[in-house]
């Protein structure tokens, strides 16, 4: 099975879940484009530990860990070197 593409699988889920119409630039905040709120988020750090097998702390639970796309990204990837 192949490795599941970050930024594509967070694009997804904007789309599916959260109504994002529009694909979303990796560096654009997601917060102050009003495309996630802080509800939003816990759905997508549920979505992001089911999907990547990671686990989420309490302190991962941070606006800038879930600015961008690119800091989600990031985020699961630390999370998986871990």
């Amino acid at each position: 099975m192949p490795e599941l593409n970050v930024p594509e699988a967070v694009a997804r889920f904007l789309a599916d879940e959260v109504g994002s119409r529009k694909p979303v630039a990796a560096d654009v905040s997601l917060f102050d484009q009003r495309i996630v709120d802080s509800i939003a988020v816990v759905s997508l750090a549920a979505f992001l530990e089911e999907t990547f097998a990671i686990e989420l702390e309490f302190l991962d639970m941070v606006r800038e860990n879930f600015e961008t796309v690119n800091a989600i990204s990031a985020l699961v990837q630390r999370k998986r070197a871990a």
